[in-house]
């Protein structure tokens, strides 16, 4: 695939009580090109996918959604999102998942379905 200007909006959700955890989110026209553009911060990816979470394992997240991404496949990103918070952090507990999976994917569906910004 030709390597052109691939055209993404993004915004980032942080966790302040976590030491400001922070979950990139992006929605891009091409998300497997706007992974491929990460490599280096997250390593290579190279199988497919339609929406995809990544993380460093050292306190930040990212997340990539197709422009026509759904209310389901945002609540799946960032349940892994989430889960990848608990491992760092060391915490195995049912209301931190129920929590903070909330406030995620409010914040994630909020900024993906956002029409002012398309």
């Amino acid at each position: 695939m030709a390597q052109g200007k691939v055209k993404e909006r993004i915004t980032h959700v942080r966790f302040p009580v976590f030491s400001n955890y922070t979950v990139e989110v992006i929605v891009s026209d091409n998300p497997a090109e706007s992974r491929a553009n990460r490599n280096e911060k997250y390593g290579v990816y190279e199988k497919p996918f339609h929406a995809l979470h990544t993380s460093t394992g050292c306190g930040d997240s990212c997340i990539f959604f197709p422009k026509d991404a759904d209310v389901g496949e945002v609540a799946h990103e960032c349940y892994h999102a989430v889960s990848a918070i608990a491992s760092w952090a060391n915490v195995d507990d049912q209301e931190f998942m129920a929590y903070h999976l909330g406030y995620l994917v409010k914040a994630v569906h909020k900024f993906v379905c956002s029409r002012s910004n398309r």
